[in-house]
């Protein structure tokens, strides 16, 4: 039986609608057998198609998007390494955009300000120069922070500053699904 857990899944997966569907204790029964017998992967894949198929019967618009928001970034609880790729998208996302908008990044210090320096000017002395990298690193994770952003600071375009922190608010959601999604792993252990 366990020498080909995918055709168990396709048949498990054959039966998913109407009267002869099989319940969500099928699905997690055949799971914990595979885990057993040393199918972990495949275990959790069939945990997280038997939730996907759960959620899914909730119609209500709101518990749709939000079984899409976690299907897709930390796949129900037992994907949660996808929260990471999406950080890194937001940081590469933030990097190229910095990078092509030296011109609208100025220094914090108002003297330097004032005189018109910004990041596409050399720095000056003793002052820290602009890195797009290291500023999408604080974008990202500003509880780390790499001291960019206390550094530079966006001035002369809104449209700028409001994609920054739009960023800004994405990395805190895909952070904290992270941590939620590896708390959920840790807590059914």
């Amino acid at each position: 039986m366990t020498r080909d857990p995918e055709r168990l899944i396709g048949w498990l997966d054959y039966a998913t609608d109407g009267p002869h569907a099989f319940p969500l204790g099928t699905w997690l029964a055949f799971a914990t057998h595979l885990e057993q017998v040393g199918h972990e992967a495949t275990a959790r894949r069939v945990r997280f198609e038997a939730t996907e198929r759960y959620l899914k019967q909730d119609r209500a618009l709101l518990r749709r998007v939000w079984r899409s928001i976690k299907r897709y970034t930390i796949g129900h609880g037992y994907y949660p390494a996808r929260a990471l790729v999406g950080l890194g998208i937001v940081w590469l996302v933030a990097l190229v955009t910095l990078r092509f908008s030296g011109q609208f990044m100025t220094p914090t210090d108002s003297a330097l300000a004032s005189g018109g320096t910004t990041a596409s000017d050399p720095s000056q002395v003793g002052y820290p120069g602009f890195w797009a990298g290291l500023y999408a690193f604080d974008v990202v994770l500003a509880p780390v922070g790499s001291g960019q952003a206390e550094a530079w600071q966006v001035s002369g375009n809104e449209w700028l500053a409001g994609f920054i922190t739009a960023l800004r608010l994405a990395a805190y959601g895909l952070l904290g699904m992270f941590v939620t999604g590896v708390s959920g792993v840790l807590s059914k252990r």
